[in-house]
């Protein structure tokens, strides 16, 4: 849900939160008092149920493999709209500190906020990011050494 973040808050739309198997009563007031009539699921049937994605508006689901590729499927859906693939933020993905205040940049900057882990970038995100290394001008890594070691900051760079 982390890479959700910069593309609500580019769209001024609010994040919902959800349990993995039910909905809470606060989130279907909240859908019901906005008037929601399409809403996105973001994570695989193990995240959030396929009850809860029926019992929402509209629902679409973006997903990926893991957390990793599903920050992946979130950026390649918001790329062109609301993000833009000359800039990336990549944060860890084990935790959510740095992910949380990674959000508020990649928002700022109109990037997609990518995940990794700390010892190495997975394969969708490495992918992704030398799809566009032809327009890539700037790649922000949150978080020190202790959150992302030097290899990943290696393995992005050599992709442009």
């Amino acid at each position: 849900a982390l890479g959700a973040g910069p593309i609500a808050a580019r769209l001024g739309i609010p994040i919902l939160l959800a349990s993995g198997s039910w909905l809470p009563p606060e989130t279907s007031t909240a859908l019901r008092s906005l008037g929601a009539s399409s809403t996105v699921v973001v994570g695989g049937p193990s995240a959030i149920a396929p009850a809860v994605e029926s019992a929402l508006p509209g629902a679409r689901r973006i997903r990926g493999g893991d957390r990793y590729a599903t920050s992946v499927a979130l950026a390649r859906d918001a790329i062109g709209g609301e993000l833009r693939p000359w800039r990336w933020v990549v944060a860890k993905g084990e935790d959510y500190p740095d992910g949380l205040v990674a959000g508020v940049l990649a928002a700022r900057v109109r990037a997609p906020l990518l995940l990794s882990r700390k010892t190495g970038v997975p394969s969708p995100v490495i992918e992704l990011m030398g799809e566009h290394s032809a327009v890539t001008l700037d790649v922000r890594i949150v978080g020190g050494t202790s959150a992302l070691e030097a290899a990943v900051d290696s393995s992005i760079r050599a992709i442009w």
